[in-house]
């Protein structure tokens, strides 16, 4: 019995250890990068992505009076999208279904969840039934919500930089978590906002999480704080080189590049010491000759 407590005791203090929980939210954070939403939701079109003015077109049809609302039951966030019947759902019924909140979001009761076109298709058994598709909860689960995990990696960035803690290295350690999935999405091809079912219409249109809303909650949530401190300073440029070299697509390069340079400036506000902003300032050029640096694949 004594030595069962004294594993217990270990045990708890190990798995609330900084680290611990760090590895935890990270482990998961990259298995969430493999079905970012809406992925799981139908397939994308076979032809791939839409022109603008087929976009364009669709969206028209969700104006006000040619759509019916699926409003919230409910108050807090949404935790979850039951995907197979949503669709089985809008194939069953013939009708496209906008989705006006990801998991993660909050709502409230009459809040719109989503529109269903064509209004007159829309009944209120359909109504019911795709509201039932939702999962709304008090609290966030990281099931559905890679924005979660995200946030909660910098928020213990913030936190370690904090003055009171003014632990930089843990803030390093989250910065090489966020930059492992971060490099995992890299070169994978963008998820189209246009789910369609196996009768090969459009049944679901969607936002995306996209690979610039990663970069933008990873990076420039926790500029503020790293700019301040070099060693975190350097290990996020350090970070966002390393995803730089590691990506062939060009637009999603200037979007790494762009984080560098807001980075860069910050530490040239923020760090008195010369030596400390020549420290970063080191890295930051390694970034800017990255055109002739061979792109790994």
């Amino acid at each position: 019995s004594i030595g069962v407590l004294i594993h217990f005791i270990h045990h708890i203090a190990e798995s609330i250890h900084v680290s611990t929980v760090m590895a935890r939210v990270g482990s998961e954070l990259l298995k969430s990068a493999e079905r970012l939403f809406p992925q799981q939701i139908g397939h994308r079109s076979a032809e791939g992505k839409l022109s603008d003015a087929e976009a364009d077109a669709i969206e028209s049809r969700f104006k006000e009076g040619q759509a019916a609302r699926v409003v919230s039951q409910g108050t807090g966030y949404v935790q979850a999208l039951a995907a197979e019947k949503l669709m089985e759902t809008a194939q069953a019924h013939d009708v496209v279904v906008r989705l006006e909140r990801q998991p993660g979001d909050f709502t409230a009761v009459n809040r719109t969840l989503m529109w269903v076109w064509p209004a007159a298709r829309a009944n209120e058994d359909v109504l019911n039934a795709l509201s039932m598709t939702i999962a709304i909860g008090t609290q966030r689960t990281p099931d559905q919500d890679i924005r979660f995990l995200v946030e909660q990696l910098t928020d213990m960035a913030g936190r370690a930089l904090s003055p009171g803690i003014n632990d930089p290295y843990t803030a390093a350690s989250c910065m090489h978590w966020l930059g492992a999935t971060i490099s995992l999405m890299a070169n994978r091809e963008a998820i189209s906002a246009y789910r369609y079912g196996e009768d090969g219409q459009l049944r679901v249109v969607a936002s995306p999480i996209t690979f610039e809303y990663i970069c933008d909650a990873a990076f420039g949530s926790v500029r503020q704080h790293v700019e301040r401190n070099r060693v975190a300073a350097e290990r996020m440029m350090t970070t966002i080189y390393e995803v730089l070299i590691n990506t062939t697509d060009t637009r999603r390069r200037a979007v790494l590049v762009d984080h560098a340079a807001q980075l860069m400036s910050g530490v040239e506000r923020q760090l008195s010491h010369a030596a400390d902003v020549a420290g970063v300032g080191k890295q930051y050029s390694l970034i800017g000759s990255t055109k002739d640096v061979e792109v790994i694949a």
